[in-house]
């Protein structure tokens, strides 16, 4: 995102006509109005901030509620009224406030919020993920493959594989079978791969070498 022509708030903390460029969650430089700004990237969001005044997003410590709603609602959409009408206005972070009440009513408060706080990382996690499959569909472009996927035939690697395939990425699967395979998890890996349409590659370890590095592993104490 490139925010351009506004006055923006330093750390020897002055308004100058800056013009901000940021890659994700990261502010990359701040550009005078003299120098060149970099070119847009495709679908990059560029806003025009002339005549605005151009600062970190605030934090407020103790807030019990505004635009009509409260904390003390207990209610989900309370706090994303809260949350919507704080964002408009400039402040980013939020600590709900309550006012005096039974534990178990503060209970409830406290969970909708922690509910509400947990929705919004995996949005930020969505976000994050469909950018990444992006540059790697980009960086694909041309080549057989998006990405390399490692296969160990267990349910972390076997749901990344699901993962990858439902995002439309073109897997090269590796597996590396290090002497203990037993022919029940290798015809898994196979018949994973073949039902996600994925090419498979497997890495046979020689198996002497293999009981050589693990017996020197022990004996170093490292285990």
């Amino acid at each position: 995102m490139i925010i351009k022509n506004g006055l923006v708030f330093t750390e020897e903390n002055k308004f100058l006509p800056l013009s901000v460029v940021t890659e994700g969650e990261k502010i990359t430089s701040l550009v005078s109005g003299d120098d060149v700004l970099p070119a847009p990237k495709e679908d990059e969001l560029v806003i025009d901030a002339a005549g605005c005044y151009v600062i970190p997003g605030l934090t407020d410590i103790h807030f019990h509620g505004c635009d009509g709603y409260d904390f003390c609602d207990n209610s989900m959409e309370s706090v994303k009224g809260i949350a919507a009408f704080s964002l408009k206005n400039g402040v980013t972070s939020i600590c709900p406030a309550t006012m005096t009440m039974p534990p178990e009513t503060l209970d409830g408060i406290c969970k909708t919020a922690a509910d509400f706080s947990s929705e919004q990382s995996q949005k930020e996690t969505d976000r994050e993920l469909r950018k990444l499959v992006k540059e790697m569909k980009e960086y694909g472009k041309g080549k057989e493959y998006d990405c390399i996927l490692g296969i160990s035939g267990g349910v972390d690697s076997a749901y990344m594989a699901y993962l990858a395939h439902k995002l439309g990425l073109r897997v090269l699967a590796v597996h590396v079978d290090a002497g203990w395979n037993s022919e029940i998890a290798v015809e898994n890996i196979q018949k994973m791969c073949k039902a996600l349409n994925m090419d498979l590659h497997t890495i046979v370890i020689d198996w002497q070498s293999m009981k050589e590095l693990q017996r020197a592993y022990m004996f170093s104490g490292l285990a």
